[in-house]
């Protein structure tokens, strides 16, 4: 996700713009919040880029508040073992 810029881009076009849901199903002993660190990484730097945020840590924290909104609102989906 962050080695394929273009790749980055459609995933925070699909969950911002589009609201998708995501699935994530795999390995949970870092697997799972590797992922969505990735992802809230990548929201910081599409609200950072937009001047949406004053600085990267804001970016930072709302990146974070967006994916508890998304596994409150069932829109991120967790299916891990270890």
């Amino acid at each position: 996700m962050h080695k394929d810029v273009q790749c980055g881009k459609r995933i925070v076009e699909m969950i911002m713009e589009k609201q998708a849901s995501v699935y994530i199903c795999g390995d949970g002993n870092a697997m799972g919040r590797d992922v969505q660190e990735a992802i809230s990484n990548l929201l910081a730097n599409d609200l950072l880029a937009k001047g949406k945020c004053l600085s990267l840590d804001e970016a930072r924290a709302r990146g974070i508040a967006h994916i508890i909104q998304m596994k409150t609102l069932g829109k991120l989906v967790l299916d891990i073992w270890s």
